[in-house]
């Protein structure tokens, strides 16, 4: 004789099954610079982790007082804080992809003192955020001959939050493309963006700039030869 034994199955409510899948699906690790190792980003002393933390799985914060050191080559994470009094040095040759959001309240170093021969910061994730009110600085010399290169990257769509202050600046009076709009690309700025002695350029005539309602961007060299800008709200500024 064949039995069958049926079984009730009972649903979880929907605010729940949704935390459990978000629990389970694209969970990052917090992880934070310690300040004990000695500054390099794949030391494990350097941070809470113990770890390199070379992944997208990590969210990555460097605290306020604390120098690290990028000298893993490629590096990849989801989201990066640099707070207040935080240094990170990124070497020619390195680079970091960032695939969350990047908030920058220190100091971003490109460091070297030759010609620029990688990119640096490249925004990965689509729909992400850059926000701030630290620097970026860049000691490179100049880009060799027919070089693209540049040292941030927007290679995905990203939003530039309101109350933004971010500093792009340079040792010297050079040539340098610090900041790309990759093909396809729109950026759109909520905050204020200053790039003295710096161009913001774009890959192509698809690459987009939009100044929101109370932006502010200046550019100190060339602006988007080529490349789309739209400025036209009331109260941004170019």
């Amino acid at each position: 004789m064949r039995i069958i034994t049926c079984f009730k199955r009972k649903r979880l409510p929907l605010g729940l099954a949704l935390l459990v899948i978000a629990s389970s699906v694209g969970a990052q690790t917090e992880v934070s610079s310690t300040g004990t190792g000695n500054q390099n980003w794949a030391n494990g002393g350097n941070w809470s982790c113990a770890c390199n933390p070379n992944s997208t799985a990590y969210n990555v914060t460097i605290q306020g007082g604390h120098v690290i050191n990028q000298n893993v080559g490629n590096l990849n994470i989801n989201n990066l804080t640099v707070e207040a009094g935080a240094t990170l040095y990124i070497q020619d040759g390195q680079e970091i992809y960032i695939h969350g959001n990047l908030t920058l309240n220190g100091t971003i170093v490109f460091q070297d003192g030759g010609n620029i021969e990688s990119d640096g910061v490249r925004m990965e994730g689509n729909g992400r955020m850059l926000s701030g009110t630290g620097s970026f600085y860049n000691s490179m010399s100049n880009l060799d001959a027919g070089d693209t290169k540049s040292l941030f990257i927007f290679n995905n769509t990203t939003t530039i939050a309101a109350g933004t202050e971010l500093r792009f600046y340079s040792a010297s009076d050079t040539y340098v493309n610090m900041m790309q709009i990759t093909s396809g690309i729109t950026v759109t700025n909520n905050g204020t963006i200053r790039l003295e002695q710096l161009s913001l350029v774009g890959a192509a005539s698809s690459s987009t700039w939009i100044n929101k309602n109370g932006a502010y961007l200046y550019v100190g060299r060339a602006l988007l030869a080529t490349g789309t800008l739209t400025a036209n709200e009331v109260g941004n500024t170019v």
